[in-house]
């Protein structure tokens, strides 16, 4: 993942509400298309100078011919509202963020993130590394991956309210552990929608941290086919089970390990 710095030039006369709004619509088309991966953008402006800062998934991510239609229809009203885009300038690499996937044709992907993950919530299912969005066609029947944006923000508000242990915890840890709770559900149809454009198995995970043992947790079948699906070797050294038919992935639970 990079940092970097989108750099805008005031061509006329125009208030600093313009400006933020013209610079939000550009961002916000480029986040829906998989290109930015920030849920914040600070904006600052000096003189006939706007700049705005955000993580992309690698270097060449902001390239024109990843743009959408949305993004297109975003660079107008920038021209429209008296800005013109100058400058893209990749300040370099996040230092605790992970690289993301050299796989030009994944076998599989899996669909995972975390309360605190800023990388793309698509991994691929050879290296377990990010797969930019951009990499699959738009997912959304809008031409966008609003779906997956929207299934990631939900997930990572859950998993916040898991970890503080606070009011909801049992509800929002139902959410993230059951194959059937609204948020699986909508993340298993994101997963459908991936492989009927991909023809590649895409993978759900299901969070679990609540065991009676470790035998017991050994002895649990697929939630959704009560399959086996205990696997030899833990994959990617984080799911300990695997089911090809629902296409389901878990772990052992953390409090029994």
């Amino acid at each position: 993942m990079v940092t970097a710095e989108l750099s805008f030039r005031v061509v006329r006369r125009v208030d600093d509400e313009t400006i933020g709004d013209a610079v939000d619509r550009l961002v916000e088309a480029l986040q829906r298309n998989g290109q930015v991966l920030s849920e914040e953008w600070p904006i600052a402006r000096e003189g006939r100078r706007v700049r705005t800062y955000v993580s992309i998934p690698e270097p060449g991510a902001l390239r024109a011919r990843r743009k959408s239609r949305w993004v297109s229809a975003a660079r107008l009203g920038l021209r429209q509202a008296g800005l013109r885009l100058t400058r893209v300038t990749n300040l370099g690499s996040e230092p605790v963020a992970l690289d993301v996937c050299r796989h030009k044709a994944p076998s599989s992907y899996v669909l995972y993130t975390t309360g605190t993950s800023m990388e793309s919530p698509l991994r691929c299912g050879e290296c377990f590394d990010p797969v930019p969005l951009y990499r699959v066609p738009h997912t959304d029947e809008c031409g966008t991956y609003e779906d997956i944006i929207f299934w990631r923000r939900n997930y990572q508000r859950f998993d916040g309210i898991w970890f503080a242990s606070r009011a909801g915890e049992r509800f929002a840890y139902r959410c993230l552990s059951r194959f059937d709770s609204d948020l699986s559900a909508a993340g298993r149809e994101v997963c459908e929608r991936i492989r009927k454009l991909t023809g590649k198995r895409v993978y759900y995970y299901l969070y679990r941290h609540d065991g009676r043992s470790r035998d017991a947790e050994r002895r649990r079948h697929c939630p959704s086919c009560q399959g086996e699906w205990l696997l030899d070797e833990p994959w990617h050294g984080c799911f300990d089970f695997r089911c090809d038919r629902c296409g389901l992935v878990s772990n052992i639970a953390h409090d029994v390990r």
